[in-house]
């Protein structure tokens, strides 16, 4: 029994180091990730005025996008575009694939304190009609797209050139 403990500690270690590197196979940490998508996001959205970005992940690989836009207005079509570019931004800009990428939109300036999830949002459902979006994928204020949706509305995911 004794001999088995050294052996399994070995297979314990051998294993954890390609499923940590697997992790972090980007090369990014979720405060750069971040850092670099509120940039692209403020950078090619129009009417912006901020953008509070979360992220959450379960295991190394099943990464989610929160994104919380705040515009300077709050007309339907321009909050559409605005959604319609803060989603295709995120999907051309994130350095890890996301399993999904969550978005709403609130007229006024981001407050200091933002949070993954703005209770003052605007009610989605308009711009999801008129971004042509399943209603099955808004969910309370946000709009949440998964990886296939994404792919049929911007094409297959690849990593940002460096």
């Amino acid at each position: 029994m004794t001999t088995r403990r050294p052996l399994l500690t070995a297979l314990a270690a051998a294993l954890a180091v390609p499923l940590g590197v697997a992790g972090c196979a980007s090369g990014s940490t979720d405060a750069e990730i971040t850092r670099a998508l509120e940039s692209a996001i403020v950078a090619a959205v129009p009417h912006s005025t901020g953008v509070f970005v979360g992220l959450g992940y379960s295991g190394a690989s099943n990464r989610t996008v929160v994104v919380n836009l705040y515009l300077d207005s709050d007309d339907t079509s321009i909050v559409s575009a605005a959604v319609d570019s803060g989603l295709k931004t995120v999907w051309a800009a994130i350095a890890v694939e996301p399993v999904s990428v969550g978005i709403s939109a609130t007229a006024g300036q981001k407050p200091h304190d933002a949070e993954r999830y703005e209770p003052n949002a605007l009610d989605p459902r308009p711009v999801a009609s008129a971004l042509g979006i399943d209603p099955k994928h808004v969910i309370h204020h946000l709009i949440d797209l998964d990886a296939a949706t994404l792919v049929a509305r911007y094409g297959a995911w690849q990593a940002p050139a460096s």
